[in-house]
């Protein structure tokens, strides 16, 4: 008999009741916050209200150690933001292209560990050793005129969200549906930290004009000061507010997905009809070919995150239909790259071009795999969480990508 149907059972016995409390605390507790039965029981009304009590003050007391450690991690990752100003001989511009990412992402990766609780000697031994090695290596790599370099640096963002994909998972890599859980959180995180930088933005832009107006010149220190550890909090806070308030960005982003799919699908189109009737080069236009990158990327992270913020209980979606021909006219785009790319290998590999294809055939493949399932979900709703699981497995073939382009091309280049 599962716990639920034992509460039941017991609602007119206080002794069962509090027994199964004390063995069994997240379960009763789960049941008394999601059950909405109307029970013609007195000990049923008196637990409601005695949980919701305990809810509220734990939840206080969490709030307020979250908060400090948010405190104490900013203000620590504000100070090595700073480490250039304090040592003379750090070139500012080496510096963050080497360590801005792992400042940031170990802020967030840290609050990960707080908000999971995941205090084990072993999940901590992978973490520190993978920072540490991964600090090690990137500040050891040299940058100065080495393009396979300058791309394994600008990889490590992504590497590093890898890192605090798992540490937000608890380390479960096998779990598909921890890793879909993950695939939103990323979107909702996108939003909201989005907004608190339009937010912050705006309070840069109208607290220095406000002085400026009175004849005060304070736009130094708000620079070097409260832009630095300010910016420093952002991944953080990000990341609390949505532990916080999860409602709020949970709703959101499913209406952003909503507008921008048939908005991107319809600006795609329009591009596809120019740039074929058009007068563009592609086979020698360097920036066009970099454009349908940008936009390829663009595409396929609107459809990852727009596949889990779709009802799956409504037959002959709308959405996925519009997501099916958005994939599509992202394959027609990728063909088109894929040509241009190929067509500039006959003139010899270089870091560049080594990426860029990798990072083609990659989406290349992946949409593929995504589209006639696209198809058939839109008949078949139910299949949408084949879609969010296909999602969920390919996310290791760009981890693998990643890891090559961060720790081999270098190497494969000598480091030119």
């Amino acid at each position: 008999m599962n716990i639920n149907q034992q509460i039941i059972d017991n609602l007119h016995s206080p002794e069962e009741l509090e027994k199964i409390y004390r063995e069994h605390k997240r379960e009763f507790s789960d049941f008394f916050k999601n059950n909405k039965g109307n029970y013609d029981s007195e000990l049923y009304r008196f637990w409601q209200v005695r949980l919701a009590a305990e809810t509220s003050h734990s939840r206080h007391k969490a709030l307020k150690s979250d908060i400090i450690f948010l405190m104490l991690v900013s203000l620590f990752c504000g100070l090595l933001l700073k480490l250039p100003d304090f040592f003379a001989q750090l070139d500012e511009n080496s510096f963050y292209l080497r360590n801005l990412s792992l400042i940031l992402f170990n802020a967030l990766i840290l609050y990960a560990f707080w908000q999971n609780k995941l205090f084990k000697r072993h999940e901590m031994l992978i973490y520190s050793i993978s920072i540490v090695a991964l600090a090690i290596y990137v500040n050891l790599l040299p940058v100065d005129k080495s393009d396979a370099v300058r791309l394994a640096l600008l990889h490590v963002p992504v590497l590093l969200w890898y890192l605090f994909g798992w540490v937000l998972v608890s380390f479960d890599r096998n779990n598909l549906n921890k890793i879909i859980g993950y695939i939103r959180y990323s979107g909702e995180y996108l939003v909201m930290t989005g907004l608190i930088l339009i937010g912050g933005a705006l309070l840069t832009a109208l607290t220095i004009n406000m002085f400026s107006a009175i004849g005060m010149n304070i736009e130094n220190f708000w620079m070097e000061y409260v832009v630095i550890f300010s910016g420093a909090a952002v991944p953080v806070v990000s990341a609390f507010l949505i532990h916080i308030y999860p409602d709020v960005t949970g709703k959101i982003t499913p209406v952003l997905a909503c507008i921008f799919s048939p908005l991107a699908l319809v600006t795609l189109a329009v591009y596809l009809v120019f740039l074929l009737m058009g007068n563009s080069n592609i086979m020698k236009d360097r920036n066009l070919l970099m454009v349908l990158n940008v936009v390829l990327f663009a595409v396929l992270v609107l459809v990852v995150f727009s596949i889990s913020e779709i009802d799956q209980s409504k037959k002959k979606n709308a959405g996925v239909f519009v997501l099916f021909l958005l994939t599509l006219l992202a394959i027609l785009v990728n063909v088109i790259a894929l040509t241009a790319i190929v067509s500039r290998l006959f003139n010899g590999f270089t870091p560049n071009r080594t990426v860029v294809l990798g990072f083609n055939v990659l989406i290349f493949i992946n949409l593929i795999l995504l589209l006639p399932k696209l198809f058939r979900s839109f008949s078949h709703p139910e299949m949408l969480e084949e879609v969010e699981q296909s999602v969920a497995r390919y996310l290791n073939v760009y981890f693998l990508w990643t890891l090559m382009v961060v720790f081999v091309l270098p190497v494969l280049f000598r480091f030119r």
